[in-house]
């Protein structure tokens, strides 16, 4: 098998020949480059640069997996200050609709600009580049953008109004995210669509929100990915595997998405158990604290941990969230090598 031909085959739960790794690079490859990271976004989007920073992390890292873009979206276009930097991803410095009522002066299609045109051709770039990696597509989450574009203490108190703005904004997200994901299908590069679900998140906001206000938007972009015939990775925040995590797992393994991608906070033996039959999963080390922190013995040690407790299951290897500029070079390449000496794959003797 080639890298991404064992990816599928591991994220569909079929036989495969060693364990996928995979890497979610929003600016990791820019320090390879020694580019700053604001080239991409000074502009609108690089969509060159874009795909070459990737591929130039994955040149050194050598991993199976890879995401198509740095970016799967801009709240620029819908009046959001945003603040570039050298060395690390955009920040947003003023949400889109920190006044509530900025929603009124948009629509959701102004997302469909050049910006999202960028991205979507850093996919197809990058498949030219990276023939025989798997690559997914990425696009947010309705609940995620709702956060992004209001803000997330706004947010937050917006779920215990009862003057139906939360309904107005997660039908807006919805569509903003539906556009964004039919785009990045319609590229016919990607091999899966990841949804990133940074404040889908049990630990912020609880289940009884997380059923009202996030499985309705999980469930109709689900449905657009599988009518498009791509896998689908989720990839949600907080414990999945203690107390409300565990319904709240439940309730996305309902949805019917092919591979759970977990953050941190995970117990990775109950994990692979709870999952066990139901989908693949992919996680790995937290880089907070091992890969930043290090030394390089206990990379080494949390990882083969990792590997220990995921033993026997569909699993893939990464790290817990995105890999960035900072983050140290050579501990991460301890990292993948760990990887590929317990488990095998392309790059080992």
């Amino acid at each position: 098998m080639n890298p991404r031909d064992d990816f599928l085959s591991c994220l569909r739960m079929d036989a495969h020949d060693w364990t996928p790794t995979f890497i979610f690079d929003t600016s990791f490859g820019m320090s390879i480059l020694n580019v700053p990271v604001s080239d991409i976004y000074r502009n609108g989007f690089d969509a060159e640069l874009s795909a070459r920073s990737i591929s130039a992390g994955r040149g050194y890292l050598g991993h199976d997996g890879i995401v198509g873009a740095t970016s799967c979206g801009d709240s620029r276009v819908f009046g959001a200050d945003v603040q570039l930097f050298p060395d690390r991803p955009p920040m947003i410095r003023k949400n889109a609709f920190s006044d509530p009522m900025a929603i009124e002066r948009h629509s959701p299609e102004e997302i469909d600009c050049d910006i999202l045109e960028g991205i979507a051709e850093s996919h197809i770039l990058l498949r030219k580049m990276e023939p025989d990696a798997f690559m997914t597509g990425y696009t947010p989450t309705p609940f995620l953008l709702c956060a992004v574009l209001r803000g997330i203490e706004h947010f937050l108190m917006d779920t215990m109004s009862k003057n139906g703005y939360n309904e107005e904004l997660l039908d807006f997200s919805q569509k903003v995210s539906e556009i964004t994901t039919e785009r990045i299908c319609g590229t016919g590069s990607c091999d899966a669509i990841m949804l990133p679900g940074a404040y889908d998140n049990v630990g912020l906001f609880g289940l009884s929100i997380l059923k009202k206000y996030c499985m309705p938007g999980l469930d109709s972009v689900y449905k657009m990915i599988q009518k498009n015939r791509l896998p689908a990775i989720f990839h949600p925040h907080g414990s999945l595997t203690e107390g409300e995590g565990i319904d709240a797992l439940d309730l996305f393994l309902r949805i019917g998405f092919d591979c759970i991608y977990y953050g941190e906070d995970i117990d990775q033996r109950k994990m692979a158990e709870l999952t066990e039959g139901r989908c693949s999963i992919m996680g790995g080390i937290d880089t907070a604290s091992t890969i930043y922190l290090g030394p390089d013995e206990r990379v080494v040690k949390d990882t083969e941990k990792v590997l220990d407790d995921t033993e026997g299951s569909d699993f893939i290897f990464t790290c817990s969230c995105s890999v960035d500029y900072g983050l140290d070079r050579e501990r991460l390449k301890l990292m993948m090598d760990t990887v590929r000496r317990r488990c095998g794959g392309p790059g080992r003797d």
